[in-house]
C-alpha cells in the first residue's frame, strides 16, 4: 500500500493488543489525528511510539468530528497485522 495516498491515526501502547487482533479502534485509543480525514477514508492505524502500521480501517467520520469525539468506535478496522485475509 502507498502509504503516502492515506492519512493515519496514531494508537497509544494500551490499544495495540486489540487492534493487532481486528478489533475496532475506539476513541480513548487514539493520541494523534492527521488532518484531511474525511468519513469513509481508508485510515492507516499506526503505533505512536514506532510509527509501524498496525493496520488498515476506514474512518467513521470526518476529522473534525474525530477530535470532538471522547467515546465510541473511531475507525472500523479491516485488515491488521497477522491476519490471514490476504
Amino acid at each position: 500500500i502507498p502509504e503516502k495516498e492515506y492519512n493515519s491515526v496514531f494508537i497509544d501502547r494500551g490499544a495495540i493488543p486489540f487492534i493487532i487482533k481486528g478489533a475496532d479502534l475506539m476513541r480513548p485509543g487514539i493520541r494523534k489525528i492527521e488532518e484531511g480525514i474525511k468519513k469513509n477514508d481508508i485510515i492507516i492505524v499506526r503505533d505512536e511510539e514506532h510509527n509501524k502500521p498496525l493496520a488498515l480501517g476506514f474512518s467513521l467520520f470526518d476529522f473534525e468530528e474525530l477530535k470532538k469525539q471522547k467515546t465510541g468506535k473511531s475507525i472500523k478496522i479491516y485488515h491488521y497485522f497477522n491476519d490471514k485475509k490476504y
